[in-house]
């Protein structure tokens, strides 16, 4: 196993055992991320994990732009766009579902997609450019990992971050090192200035967030 496998694992099982502990009730609940409400957070991360899914199956995220139809330019690449397979409906969680069940299977199915031997080193574009799923995973560990702040605030349960895992996020935000903006409206905010040296209130601070006690 990869060290970027390694740690987006850790990531993932610590969203989804802030996801199990979530009330019925609760999916409603404002979330730090601007309109987005607890189940607004969770579809993004489902979003993310179908993605994650499909490019260890070697299925691109990001496609040459055609110019033909509604195309949304990928976040890093000029001339690519997003895959058309990345809006299929009924991804998420919907009004009438059971946000939990929902995770749960996809959750899975990306663990079982990784788990394929040489899922982590097949080859297709991210949507920041990335060509394998591993370099990817080295990037994307503050989705899963920063989303479960998030959805820890907005449901009102404490906080725990993996620290080796915060300070991989940290060593990403503070010196990326791939060149890749992060600072995009589908991602990250502006950085809130703090005097914390914590690395929990470092990180969430980088990634546009009020620290609060945690």
């Amino acid at each position: 196993m990869s060290k970027n496998l390694r740690n987006y694992l850790t990531a993932l099982f610590g969203f989804d055992a802030v996801v199990q502990r979530v009330e019925p009730d609760q999916w409603g609940a404002e979330s730090p991320c601007e309109k987005w409400d607890a189940r607004a957070v969770l579809n993004h991360n489902i979003f993310v994990t179908n993605m994650i899914s499909e490019l260890a199956r070697g299925q691109a995220a990001a496609v040459p732009a055609t110019g033909e139809g509604r195309e949304v330019p990928a976040m890093h690449g000029e001339g690519f766009v997003m895959a058309s397979h990345l809006f299929r409906k009924g991804l998420g969680a919907g009004p009438d579902d059971d946000p939990i069940a929902v995770w749960n299977q996809r959750r899975d199915a990306v663990v079982d997609a990784l788990d394929r031997p040489g899922a982590i080193h097949a080859r297709a574009r991210s949507l920041w450019g990335h060509e394998t799923t591993d370099e990817f995973l080295g990037f994307g560990i503050f989705d899963p990992l920063i989303h479960s702040w998030d959805l820890a605030k907005a449901v009102g349960q404490p906080v725990h971050l993996d620290p080796a895992v915060v300070n991989a996020c940290l060593a990403l935000l503070e010196e990326p090192g791939d060149g890749r903006d992060m600072r995009h409206p589908m991602v990250l905010a502006n950085a809130v200035p703090t005097d914390s040296t914590d690395p929990v209130d470092r990180l969430i601070a980088l990634s546009g967030r009020t620290p609060a006690a945690h």
